[in-house]
């Protein structure tokens, strides 16, 4: 669990104990929970192979050859439809 997602953890805790109506609260603390899964995946998959481009032969290839397949559709993914 990254600090981000802890702390919003925390917010939602804080709602419940203090007795506030949290459904509304509680589905946007789900909402920004997903969004940041999805921000965390394409960030974990782009820090997994862009050190290896710089790499010769084969391993660098290979990475070279999923970034450009990917050709940035991870992070405009992520980013939402209109990046």
């Amino acid at each position: 669990m990254t600090d981000i997602t802890a702390r919003l953890k925390e917010a939602q805790d804080l709602y419940k104990s203090a007795g506030v109506n949290g459904e509304n609260g509680s589905g946007l603390m789900i909402d920004a929970q997903a969004r940041i899964a999805e921000l965390e995946a394409a960030l974990t998959w782009y820090a997994k192979h862009v050190p290896d481009c710089r790499k010769t032969g084969l391993e660098g290839d290979v990475a070279r050859g999923k970034l450009d397949r990917d050709g940035g559709s991870k992070a405009r993914a992520a980013l939402g439809a209109g990046a």
